[in-house]
């Protein structure tokens, strides 16, 4: 098996919002998903990792609780990493979406993405 980090790292200027994607190279399983957020965001950052198929449908990575929680990460001087398993086959997207709500000050994006290929195995078991 081979595992491969994917680094979204981006400066987002104030009130803007993007998304960034990278291409996965086989098929695997994404296992680990990690967020920085520096001392003095805020919760003014926002952002939501997502899985973007081949054929142009998204999944969530995350479950956001009921009709009354924010779909969306956000925080201040916290590292996050998160357990996930999604299975993921080639040609699919990572994608994260971001969002710097604040309207002064340009807050920079720290989202590892941890994808564990199968390399000729048809799971992880083998």
């Amino acid at each position: 098996m081979k595992t491969e980090v994917m680094s979204f790292r981006k400066d987002i200027p104030p009130n803007t919002g993007l998304t960034l994607v990278e291409r996965l190279k086989d098929k695997g399983e994404i296992i680990e998903i990690r967020i920085r957020f520096y001392p003095g965001q805020e919760r003014g950052l926002q952002v939501r990792p997502f899985l973007q198929m081949f054929n142009s449908m998204t999944e969530d990575l995350f479950t956001w609780a009921g009709g009354s929680t924010d779909n969306f990460l956000s925080g201040d001087d916290d590292y996050l990493v998160f357990p996930v398993s999604a299975t993921v086959v080639a040609d699919d997207n990572v994608a994260v979406w971001v969002n710097n709500t604040d309207l002064n000050y340009t807050y920079t994006l720290v989202c590892d993405v941890v994808v564990q290929y199968y390399a000729g195995v048809d799971s992880i078991n083998g």
